[in-house]
């Protein structure tokens, strides 16, 4: 989450400057794909763990 904050902010600045910041698009790209599967992948545990727990599985 800092990465994707602190590419967007660098790119933003370079843009300003009109300097083409490939590295900070490319930040900005992996930061919002990993927010992303951050996201999915903790639906996918809360499901689980609900599912789980209502089916009285104890591990």
């Amino acid at each position: 989450m800092i990465g994707l904050i602190i590419s967007a902010i660098a790119f933003s600045q370079s843009k300003k400057a009109g300097y083409k910041n490939t590295p900070a698009l490319v930040g900005i790209i992996i930061g919002a794909v990993l927010v992303v599967i951050g996201i999915v992948v903790t639906i996918v545990v809360v499901i689980a763990t609900v599912a789980a727990v209502n089916t009285g599985y104890s591990g």
